[in-house]
């Protein structure tokens, strides 16, 4: 899992490859293990399980104690409190 909590960027990053969008999009409708990601998403294997394992790297996916994944729901919420508490950004404020 990473040690800094994703901000919005690198939510967006994570979610912009297809894979993982279809392996993240499996897990938030029910989806628990690899395979029912390889069902829900029709990736193959190896595909769904390198997305997975992105995901995961990335702290957006989390594995239980039984093995069971699951979206880390809270991750889009302190993205979101992230970007509102950084300082505007003045660069464009005269267009």
């Amino acid at each position: 899992m990473s040690a800094e909590p994703l901000d919005a960027a690198a939510l967006v990053g994570l979610l912009a490859d297809d894979d993982r969008r279809a392996a993240f999009a499996a897990l938030t409708i029910g989806a628990t293990t690899l395979d029912d990601v390889v069902v829900a998403s029709a990736l193959p294997v190896a595909r769904a399980s390198r997305a997975l394992a992105r995901l995961a790297a990335a702290g957006l996916v989390v594995a239980g104690s039984d093995g069971s994944l699951a979206v880390v729901g809270a991750a889009f919420q302190r993205a979101a409190r992230h970007a509102l508490a950084r300082p505007r950004r003045e660069e464009h404020a005269s267009q």
